[in-house]
This record gives C-alpha cells, structure tokens and sequence, in this order.
C-alpha cells in the first residue's frame, strides 16, 4: 500500500528518524527530555513537529501577504 493510500484510510505508519550530534548537543536533548518527563525520540520528535508547524504556517501567512500585496496593487491599477 502506497502513502497516500495508507493515509486516506487512516492508517499511519511509523518512522525512524535519526541523528548525528555533539555530545553536548545529545547531553542537553537528554535533560530536557527527562525534565519534560518524555523519552528523548518522543521529544525529538514533538520538537520537530513544533518547528515544522511555525515554519509551514510562516510559510502561508507568507503567501497570503503576497496575494493580498497583489490584489491591493491589482485594485490601485484599475483605480487609476
């Protein structure tokens, strides 16, 4: 079954998602998985998700101001 197909029937699949680090980098992950009393994959994995999320939303506020942007000078030029 393909991806889209799985997904449709809302069926997920699970993933594997690794990475390379510092050890200071994978020390800090560590504690700040502990002190948010989650396993460091789920962490990593809720921090990914978080990122992704601004950044697809930035993402779409960014191409709404450009369509409003060309709507209002669209306006302004058959105004004048």
């Amino acid at each position: 079954m393909e991806a889209n197909a799985l997904k449709n029937c809302g069926v997920e699949r699970s993933f594997r998602l690794s990475a390379r680090g510092s050890r200071s980098t994978m020390e800090k992950i560590e504690l700040a998985a502990i002190i948010s009393g989650t396993t460091v994959s789920q962490f990593a994995i809720q921090a990914a998700m978080e990122k992704a999320e601004r950044i697809l939303a930035d993402n779409e506020l960014a191409q709404k101001h450009q369509e409003m942007k060309a709507k209002f000078f669209q306006v302004l030029d058959e105004l004048y």
